[in-house]
């Protein structure tokens, strides 16, 4: 398993380290008590492996995913769009617009984040899309 830094407290100045799915699910846990949707970003130590963004809405049982890496840049693909809106999540102190449709069942964002624990990959679990043309590159 290889080690990452986790990015997702606006109160914190230092990312806490993840170096197992017992790691990631403590701070996972943490942030099922914010309220709202909240995204956390996954960075892998060396930076070419990527990072994955993880959106957890702990009240709605559901999440959104976003990988950034060597094979390109993914967010999840739920079932159910919202149409003609964005979904907003909250990394830190900012509000971040992601596709009316990546929310996806917050189960499938868990396994897929620890998926993404192993070797740093785009998870095969979870349907992906390729960003929409608003979103920044």
């Amino acid at each position: 398993m290889m080690e990452f830094l986790a990015w997702y407290d606006p109160e914190v100045d230092v990312p806490v380290v993840v170096r197992s799915a017992s790691d990631l699910d403590r701070v996972i846990d943490v942030v099922k008590y914010d309220d709202g949707p909240t995204l956390i970003q996954l960075n892998a130590l060396d930076p070419r492996d990527g990072l994955l963004v993880i959106g957890v809405f702990a009240s709605k049982n559901r999440g959104t995913l976003l990988y950034r890496g060597p094979q390109g840049m993914w967010f999840s693909k739920g079932i159910a769009p919202y149409p003609g809106e964005t979904l907003l999540y909250r990394y830190l102190d900012a509000e971040v617009d992601y596709p009316s449709d990546a929310e996806i069942p917050l189960h499938q964002v868990v396994k897929a984040a620890h998926d993404y624990l192993v070797d740093a990959r785009l998870p095969a679990g979870p349907t992906w899309q390729p960003p929409p043309t608003w979103y920044p590159a």
